[in-house]
């Protein structure tokens, strides 16, 4: 295609310091004491037990698009080696409906690839994918998947299964970090309208909280169709165990921070269309010219290619769009200062 692409990431001073104000309270527990990341990782035995400061989401995902299907549990938890694991049982119905249990050992590994991340180093717990693969020869892979049970010894954690299967072909979905209290209304109401003018048809958002103007603001476009509105918790206390051995923070602590990409990737296996992107909401990837979609359906024909990366280009309004009814979108300043870059894949690769 030969077009030059770039992305415009509207970056709002506001949010820059509250993101620094929450990168801070990563930095003590609530008795401010000063939390090591690397605390927990001179352990006894490989095998997690229930004195192990962990959280898990409610669901689990069973991955079909996988010559061996896996079996992913999401979680809040410090940094672990890659020989430690969890226990799990699952309870599996076969094909002719009986009933029988199998045990599993889950893996995990940071979303962010590395524990701690280098953004955020200070953070005691950090966000985490625990795998398993499941029904190795073809029958077995016809077998439904009811629950798992994770076992920390004299703890049990039950969590449901959902299956995730090939998607299905067009459309494309913008996946957006959890919604907080601070969220601002004329932000999401141009992050939306701008993705939906470059081609998206779907959004997810992940909610907290937020003031009453940007809640009525997402439940329009929850009417209009094109938003899902999925519930994002606190992630609560310590297990009493844990607290009986140790002085460690709140999971909420480190959620701000690091929650997010927990919540990236959650999002990632609900999509239900063929492409995808994961944005701010003061994010938005557009072409020097022409339609975003159109290009990246272009480019996606080619089956090798599974994501197109988009280069950080700050955007600057003048006069502000809250105090201007967004009148300063029409003549924007460029900023080239470096900055993370964005994708949007293509689920015609395994995830």
């Amino acid at each position: 295609m030969g077009l030059p692409v770039k992305s415009c990431l509207l970056l709002i001073a506001t949010n820059l310091l509250i993101a620094l104000y929450f990168l801070s309270t990563c930095r003590k527990n609530y008795n401010g004491i000063i939390a090591s990341p690397t605390v927990l990782q001179i352990r006894e035995k490989l095998e997690l037990d229930d004195t192990f400061p962990i959280v898990f989401y409610n669901t689990a995902y069973l991955d079909y698009r996988y010559e061996i299907p896996r079996l992913r549990v999401f979680s809040m938890n410090p940094c672990v080696t890659s020989k430690e694991y969890m226990t799990a049982e699952i309870s599996i119905t076969t094909i002719s409906g009986n009933k029988t249990t199998k045990k599993v050992k889950l893996r995990g590994e940071p979303t962010e690839g590395e524990c701690p991340w280098h953004w955020a180093t200070q953070c005691f717990y950090n966000s985490y994918i625990w795998t398993a693969e499941l029904f190795e020869n073809g029958e077995d892979r016809m077998m439904s998947l009811d629950e798992i049970k994770i076992h920390l010894e004299s703890h049990e954690v039950s969590l449901e299964v959902q299956p995730i299967h090939i998607k299905k072909k067009g459309g494309f979905t913008v996946c957006i970090q959890p919604v907080y209290w601070y969220s601002e209304f004329h932000n999401i109401a141009l992050f939306i309208e701008a993705w939906r003018s470059q081609g998206a048809t779907r959004f997810i958002v992940y909610f907290h909280s937020s003031t009453k103007d940007v809640r009525t603001l997402l439940e329009y476009y929850v009417d209009l169709g094109i938003l899902k509105l999925k519930p994002w918790p606190s992630f609560g206390p310590l297990s009493s165990k844990t607290s009986e051995y140790f002085n460690f923070p709140s999971f909420d602590s480190s959620t701000y921070r690091v929650g997010h990409t927990l919540a990236q990737n959650l999002c990632a296996l609900e999509m239900k269309t063929e492409l995808g992107a994961i944005a701010d909401f003061d994010e938005v990837m557009v072409l020097d010219r022409g339609l975003l979609v159109d290009y990246v359906e272009e480019i996606m024909k080619d089956e090798k290619c599974g994501a197109i990366s988009f280069n950080h280009l700050l955007v600057k309004f003048n006069p502000k769009i809250s105090a201007s009814n967004y009148l300063g979108v029409k003549t924007p300043t460029f900023l080239n200062r470096t900055g993370p870059p964005k994708v949007i894949f293509s689920f015609h690769l395994k995830y």
